[in-house]
C-alpha cells in the first residue's frame, strides 16, 4: 500500500508541477497552491487508513 500511495503522491505532484509550469494567470497559480495542500492531506490520510 505504501507503494501505490508514493506512486499516487508523486504522479500528483507531478501533474502539479505540469500545471505551475503553464500557468499564466494568478487564478490559475492559487489553484495549484490549493491543490498542493489537497495533495498532502490526501497523503496524510492514505496514511492514517495504512496505520490503522
Amino acid at each position: 500500500m505504501n507503494k501505490e500511495i508514493n506512486t499516487l503522491t508523486s504522479i500528483l505532484l507531478d501533474l502539479l508541477a505540469d500545471l505551475e509550469a503553464d500557468a499564466t494567470e494568478p487564478s490559475v497559480i492559487i489553484k495549484a497552491e490549493e491543490s498542493h495542500v489537497i495533495a498532502s492531506l490526501l497523503y496524510e490520510k492514505l496514511k492514517e487508513k495504512k496505520d490503522y
